[in-house]
């Protein structure tokens, strides 16, 4: 786990082509051939025309047939684009012409999908095909293998992946439809209850992406601070490049105080249960929002639309762990310095997914950022 890796491409004799290409290249492909339909009407009504009014001139007859083979131009471009979505599986390549939309997601699937629960694994493959997820953060995926990472990975159209061992068990991962590097984290990692994982993600023709994973102790907040406090002096020497850190971070923020009603959340629950006053309270109890602001003062930042969005994480339907006993906002996924001031990160959008999937895949709910 750590270890530098390079993750190959999908190939159609590798795991989860067949499951992968209906749903990631079906429409795709469904649109590549109605467009290039669409551009073989245009090319015989261009060719039709050219016969028609041909004796009106050499110069019109000109016209016409630079604009029919401008026109074949593009239909054999677009054949070319289909023929390649049909013999390469899912596509790495950015699309050209400005920079490409990325969609980030972190996702606790609980205790690796309930211990593989094929129904909440179903649920989840479709659920990912459906919101067009680029690069997808996990945590908690308990009993999984790099090679069963792989397999899943396959089948939701994110190809590249990499598996990230925890000595507590509860292990991280991320899925890409980008091929990506993982970097060795052990120096940080074995300080950690879960540890963190660092990968690049390349999307071509952009500046790689530096994506931190990870998922900080759910027993007390004073361990938290320790553990962020390490996350943020290892994400100083990153923030000059795009930088996303993603998680269960287990804590509270003071950015969610009035819209999530913390004050009420203290006195009616938080206090009222002994785990829960371990976990997200000080020695005065009042809700410790330190581990997070020590992210937020070594310039980790939230999108700036995740001012005016619901974002509470947990519970879901499902949920059976009583640390969850209100709703509450743990999962987060902020942004480096650098990337919150481009103009990207300025137009960033972040929420919370609560679908009808989503509801029983997990005890959390998704968190997807569109940068």
């Amino acid at each position: 786990p750590g270890r530098q890796s390079q993750v190959p491409r999908t190939s159609k004799s590798q795991p989860g082509f067949d499951q992968a290409s209906p749903g990631i290249c079906g429409q795709a492909i469904h649109g590549c051939g109605a467009l290039a339909a669409c551009q073989l009407a245009r090319h015989g009504r261009a060719v039709s025309t050219a016969g028609a009014r041909g004796r009106g001139g050499r110069a019109r007859r000109a016209r016409v047939q630079q604009r029919a083979g401008n026109d074949r131009g593009m239909f054999d471009h677009l054949s070319d684009a289909w023929s390649a979505l049909l013999n390469g599986g899912v596509s790495s390549a950015a699309p050209s012409g400005g920079h490409c939309k990325l969609n980030f997601c972190t996702y606790n699937v609980f205790d690796g999908f309930n211990h593989w629960d094929e129904g909440r694994v179903g649920l989840f493959r479709e659920w990912v095909m459906s919101q067009r997820v680029d690069v997808l953060g996990l945590t908690e995926v308990n009993g999984l293998t790099q090679s069963k990472l792989e397999a899943l990975g396959y089948s939701c159209g994110l190809p590249h992946c990499h598996l990230q061992l925890a000595k507590s068990g509860f292990h991280l991962a991320i899925l890409s439809r980008y091929p990506l590097s993982a970097h060795d984290t052990s120096s940080c990692s074995e300080h950690l209850h879960h540890g963190v994982l660092h990968a690049q993600v390349s999307v071509e023709g952009a500046r790689a992406w530096h994506v931190l994973i990870t998922h900080l102790t759910p027993f007390e907040a004073a361990k938290r601070r320790e553990e962020a406090a390490l996350i943020a002096e290892y994400s100083r020497g990153l923030q000059s490049e795009p930088l996303v850190l993603m998680g269960d971070l287990n804590s509270l923020s003071a950015l969610d105080l009035e819209r999530h009603h913390h004050e009420q959340l203290t006195s009616e629950s938080l206090v009222q249960v002994p785990g829960l006053c371990q976990k997200f309270l000080d020695s005065s109890n009042h809700v410790d929002y330190e581990p997070v602001e020590i992210l937020y003062r070594a310039g980790l930042c939230e999108a700036a639309s995740s001012e005016d969005v619901e974002l509470t994480t947990v519970p879901t339907p499902v949920c059976v762990d009583g640390n969850h006993a209100a709703e509450m906002r743990l999962d987060y996924i902020l942004l480096g310095s650098s990337l919150a001031s481009s103009l990207r990160g300025a137009a960033a959008k972040m929420w919370t997914v609560r679908d009808s999937r989503t509801n029983v895949i997990s005890d959390h709910y998704p968190v997807m950022c569109s940068l």
